[in-house]
């Protein structure tokens, strides 16, 4: 049982925890295979880490104004690895709250992506060539203002809109590129407690409803091969529901549960795929049975077995949001 198998994972002792804090400051200097995002002084910030746990290492040090100002967010590696897209609120524009970043794994390189479509861009993600970006626009802070996804090359330039959610109560994001790039799956929300994981052509078109509404799905990925979508169920979670990781295959059938979380405490949330589409990265957040809180990184197999803990960060800093390449 996974309840179990988490009660016994997550003792951490004092060593351990001196450890993560000494890397939480300090890193490795050598890039890692995962980018994540996780919080410092309030704040979130990018880290690298290795798959087996090593060579943490934080590589944004965003000073922002205020709190309700956000970091660095949403980092997805090009297809490459030589660069980190992202989004952030830092330096705000007059027409423009948060926008479109790029970074070399390294830390160094930060640059603004001249992009400025809407009050809010976020949610980038790379098309498998890496020619284009993907993400998600809101035009303004009123519902009733254009929101969607749109496409743009991977400079900024020509962007174009790809959906657009039509109707005030509707909200579209989360986009993902499938591994052939003529698909990008997506989250449609119908308010708070209904979501559905769509996909539509690269360049357009009718969207096709992947998942039921009952299953308030969020957070799609693509398996390295473009067979499979992982994504997690109730998100957000209603007093007495958890999120559960589920796969399926890329026409919507064959939906698989992989995490059997019950009793409204514990929640895990997809984040994605291992290179080799042998194992899935998600973030487990919540109430152990025991009592103790877990607000962590993990990996398990694509079965949903041999869960391990990746990161083992200070509590508060909430990581989040991984991404492997």
């Amino acid at each position: 049982m996974l309840g179990r198998w988490l009660i016994a994972c997550i003792v951490v002792v004092g060593a351990a925890i001196a450890l993560a804090v000494a890397l939480w400051t300090r890193g490795s200097g050598a890039s890692g295979g995962i980018v994540f995002q996780a919080q410092v002084n309030g704040v979130n910030q990018l880290f690298t880490i290795h798959p087996d746990g090593s060579g943490l290492k934080q590589i944004t040090h965003l000073a922002v104004a205020n709190s309700q100002i956000t970091g660095a967010e949403a980092p997805r590696w090009s297809p490459d690895g030589k660069l980190i897209i992202f989004d952030s609120g830092y330096e705000p524009k007059p027409k423009q709250k948060i926008g479109l970043f790029t970074i070399r794994p390294s830390g160094n390189g930060l640059r603004r992506l001249p992009l400025v479509t809407g009050l809010y861009n976020g949610q980038p993600v790379w098309s498998p060539d890496g020619k284009q970006i993907a993400y998600t626009v809101e035009a303004g802070d009123r519902s009733s203002d254009k929101q969607g996804i749109e496409v743009a090359n991977a400079d900024g330039s020509f962007p174009y809109a790809l959906t657009r959610g039509g109707r005030i109560y509707i909200f579209q994001g989360d986009p993902a590129w499938s591994p052939s790039g003529d698909w990008i799956a997506f989250t449609e929300r119908y308010g708070s407690t209904a979501g559905v994981i769509m996909k539509v052509r690269d360049v357009g078109g009718d969207p096709v409803q992947l998942t039921r509404r009952d299953l308030n799905a969020a957070n799609p990925k693509w398996s390295p091969d473009g067979s499979r979508i992982v994504f997690n169920s109730h998100n957000p979670p209603e007093p007495g529901q958890d999120a559960n990781l589920y796969t399926m295959t890329a026409d919507g059938k064959n939906v698989r549960q992989l995490t059997h979380l019950r009793g409204g405490d514990l929640n895990a949330f997809a984040n994605g795929w291992s290179p080799d589409g042998k194992e899935i990265l998600y973030h487990l957040s919540g109430t152990l049975p025991n009592g103790r809180q877990v607000d962590q990184l993990f990996i398990t197999d694509a079965e949903g077995t041999n869960n391990r803990q990746l990161t083992h960060l200070p509590s508060g800093s909430s990581p989040s949001h991984g991404d492997w390449h």
